[in-house]
């Protein structure tokens, strides 16, 4: 954590034309100058993704490094570079998970004025242990020239190793307890399942289809010495939550995390199938994690604790988006049901709250367009969209000694877009 690093470039008409030739992007506005007049630049502007590169430069080659391979990146190009800007890009380690084993890299880009003309968030996966750099007994500094016009540096702190990030902080109250992470195989609940078994927990990976999947985020979690399974749920029908496999294989389970959903449907009241949409969200929402709750009550009981998260949306806050009736109506039954169970499972010990994310980068939102997601991110206080990582942070927490007197909260992971 704090980890820096920056790359530098001049950036010259011979680069674009071959970024051009690369990538047959040869509108005009980056191929001709009399065009770029028209529209306002005084120059050919230079293409987005080519600036954009030199963070790449910036990962592959020192944060982390050899190892590294991107799993997401949010870009806001603030000013148009043009041919012959020296743009210097400086980047950040704001995030680093070993269980999910990823880093969460903030970069800037500047020209030779010092004016900012990009800002990225790139989610960075580790590919091979040991492959950052970040193991040093004193602080160094090293400058390397990579080509005429590039060169790179790094510093590094004292400290022996990242700091890690809040997901993988010790959960000292629920070491050793049992936890059912429902949609677990993915997204957000498969970030939430690697950051509590890293924490120490026994985790069931609850899946309905995607049984690959669970059993890859299983393997992850057994590689880092945590006990798990992966075991297939339909949330969509109560009578076939069977938990006995995981009583006979992990122990009875205290403690659930309520991330499975179904996909997202965009539908008026009048279209035929809303009824539809509308009792299915209710089932995976509302029955699915009742019937969950009911099944671990006594166990909860007995050992007197236990830990209950459901997984809300940001939808809830503020003006609901359109065409998301049955969507938002089931989420706010949800939210309803956690302040209820939090009253009703109190006095035992357990804790109830609703975490309730931003737009997230998951297959539950693949249909949401590159502009709409690029939206959203400027309109969010920290500029950026939230990551299963996130969430997984705040679960964590959830679990911990430190949030025993937090039950019946609504905690949005929201970037400050939502405020309650």
């Amino acid at each position: 954590m704090g980890q820096r690093a920056e790359v530098a470039a001049t950036i010259t008409a011979a680069m674009v034309d071959a970024f051009a030739a690369l990538s047959g992007d040869d509108n005009p506005v980056h191929m001709s100058g009399e065009a770029a007049r028209a529209w306002g630049f005084p120059q050919r502007v230079v293409h987005g993704c080519l600036t954009l590169s030199l963070l790449s430069t910036l990962i592959g080659k020192q944060l982390p490094g050899a190892g590294a391979l991107w799993r997401s990146v949010e870009v806001d190009w603030v000013r148009p570079v043009l041919p012959g800007d020296h743009v210097v890009v400086s980047g950040e380690v704001v995030q680093w998970s070993a269980a999910a084993e990823t880093m969460v890299i903030r970069a800037e880009a500047k020209n030779q004025s010092g004016t900012v003309v990009m800002r990225a968030t790139a989610t960075v996966g580790l590919l091979a242990a040991g492959s950052t750099s970040t193991s040093t007994s004193t602080s160094t500094s090293t400058s390397t020239s990579t080509s005429p016009s590039t060169s790179t540096s790094t510093s590094t702190s004292p400290s022996t190793s990242p700091s890690p990030s809040p997901s993988t902080s010790p959960v000292v109250a629920a070491g050793g307890k049992v936890v059912l992470v429902t949609g677990g195989s993915r997204g957000i609940g498969r970030a939430i399942a690697l950051a509590l078994g890293h924490a120490g927990l026994a985790v069931a990976v609850g899946y309905r289809e995607g049984a690959e999947a669970a059993q890859t985020v299983v393997g992850e979690l057994r590689a880092k010495g945590a006990r798990a399974m992966a075991i297939q749920l339909d949330v969509l029908s109560s009578s076939s939550l069977d938990l006995s496999a995981v009583d006979a294989e992990l122990g009875p389970p205290t403690a659930l995390v309520h991330a499975a959903t179904p996909g997202l449907s965009l539908r008026k009241l009048a279209e035929p199938a809303f009824d539809a949409d509308l009792e299915g969200y209710l089932a995976a929402y509302v029955r699915a994690p009742l019937a969950l709750v009911r099944r671990m009550e006594p166990a909860m009981t007995a050992a007197r604790w236990g830990r209950v998260i459901l997984l809300g949306t940001s939808a809830l806050m503020g003006t609901p988006p359109a065409r998301m009736t049955a969507y938002v109506t089931g989420k706010a039954a949800l939210l309803g049901l956690g302040r209820s169970l939090a009253v009703e499972l109190g006095p035992v010990g357990v804790t109830v709250n609703v975490v309730s994310p931003g737009l997230t980068a998951t297959d539950l939102t693949r249909d949401v367009s590159p502009r709409a997601q690029l939206a959203e991110a400027q309109r969010t206080p920290l500029r950026r969209l939230a990551s299963p990582d996130d969430a997984a942070a705040l679960c964590s927490f959830l679990f911990s000694d430190g949030a025993a007197f937090i039950t019946g909260a609504h905690l949005p992971v929201t970037g400050g877009l939502g405020m309650i």
